[in-house]
């Protein structure tokens, strides 16, 4: 199926709402990863790493910020945990 030169205006118009959209769902990329938290807080590989990660989504999620951001706020509640 050919596009007609009419219906060109409508696509820009769906790739403008498009690009939009993914451009503003930033919120759904956490700025570290569980390779940055083991070297961070010295830590060893395991179920702790999920805990942290669950931590920084919540918190990144509630307020975007950067990498040091984020892990300057996960260190008291890396501090907390047994």
């Amino acid at each position: 199926r050919f596009l007609s030169p009419s219906s060109a205006p409508q696509m820009l118009c769906i790739d403008r709402v498009i690009e939009d959209a993914l451009l503003k769902d930033t919120s759904s990329v956490l700025p570290i990863t569980g390779a940055d938290l083991l070297a961070e807080f010295q830590l060893s590989p395991g179920p702790k790493i999920g805990l942290i990660l669950a931590e920084a989504k919540r918190l990144h999620e509630a307020t975007p910020c950067s990498r040091d951001s984020l892990i300057a706020k996960l260190r008291d509640f890396v501090n907390s945990l047994p």
